[in-house]
């Protein structure tokens, strides 16, 4: 209920808030006054995902201060979020998606509002013209791509768009009562500059469904809870920023 929804959200903002502003940090609170070198911070990200299972979260705090190299942040992301484990569990699970908007689309079954809307805001979405995402068509997912976009002579930008079309339609098939919302589009587009197609969908999943939820609602409440958490909290904690 509502309670849940703020002591969850308050829960989020207070660690947010701790990242954030790390020289509000009580003085050895986690390491926060560490200087990073940047073969120092590769090494300890090395360390922490070499770790896994085990999760020793003062240094995981400590080394988000230092930021995450470019070169770990797709393992960083899909490791530490659970979406790793969510692909290992169900493989195929994008490619079948992909394969079944495709089927849908051919037929005329097609959900066609949904999927006009999704084209609609593709024009509306900077995209990365070199992202992962544009050039792994799905293949990581377990099988060949579906979805009939794109060819060989496709530009940089259609390729990306053609990861970010199929990624939404994939979700709006997987996820029917959720289907799509505007805002997923600036999400899935960021997660494509890092990752593959089909680990971008499994982080899209993860942040729907299990990190804002409520958001993408007809009603939107996860947006007024948090946007009433996070206000709360600023006022307290960081009043500078607050006003």
């Amino acid at each position: 209920g509502w309670a849940d929804s703020m002591y969850a959200s308050s829960a989020i903002a207070a660690r947010w808030l701790s990242v954030s502003d790390p020289g509000g940090a009580a003085e050895g609170d986690l390491d926060g006054g560490r200087e990073w070198t940047p073969e120092a911070l590769d090494d300890e990200w090395a360390e922490l995902l070499a770790a896994l299972p085990n999760v020793d979260e003062d240094r995981i705090h400590a080394a988000l201060l230092g930021g995450v190299p470019d070169a770990k942040r797709p393992r960083v992301w899909l490791e530490f979020s659970g979406a790793a484990q969510a692909m290992a569990a169900r493989p195929t699970l994008y490619a079948d998606l992909l394969e079944q908007v495709a089927a849908s689309s051919a037929s005329g079954r097609a959900e066609t509002a949904v999927h006009s809307q999704i084209e609609n805001d593709l024009r509306r979405t900077q995209v990365d013209r070199s992202a992962r995402g544009a050039s792994s068509r799905g293949e990581r997912a377990g099988g060949s791509r579906s979805g009939g976009e794109g060819t060989g002579g496709e530009s940089d930008e259609s390729e990306a768009l053609g990861a970010l079309r199929r990624v939404l339609r994939a979700f709006a098939a997987f996820s029917p009562s959720v289907s799509y919302v505007q805002g997923m589009n600036f999400i899935a587009s960021g997660l494509l500059s890092q990752l593959d197609e089909a680990e971008a969908f499994w982080m899209l999943t993860l942040v729907v469904a299990e990190w804002l939820p409520g958001h993408f609602s007809p009603t939107m409440r996860g947006n007024a809870v948090d946007c009433h958490v996070l206000g709360a909290l600023s006022r307290a904690d960081c009043p500078h920023l607050a006003e």
